[in-house]
């Protein structure tokens, strides 16, 4: 059985205050990775990482894929908060 998976990779904090995500779309069949496509997208200072997740979901769904996890959006939100100055 080959299991769709979207997991956030990498969180990238720019100087300009931008925060850029990775997202490794999976496939997963017998519990093994078999296949991972990137997909990116950011978020400006202030900007709301809420609505811009929400977009990434709908341009997955479009493409078939899984959406991402809500607890790894709360956990950008975190890294998010702890790196305002």
């Amino acid at each position: 059985m080959i299991e769709q998976k979207t997991i956030i990779d990498q969180i990238e904090l720019l100087r300009t205050g931008h925060v850029q995500i990775r997202l490794g779309l999976l496939l997963i069949e017998d519990g093994k990775e078999i296949d991972c496509k990137w997909h990116r997208t950011s978020v400006a200072p202030g900007g709301n990482l809420d609505a811009q997740i929400a977009a990434v979901n709908a341009h997955l769904a479009q493409m078939g894929r899984a959406p991402v996890p809500v607890g790894e959006i709360s956990y950008v939100q975190k890294i998010i908060q702890a790196a305002k100055r």
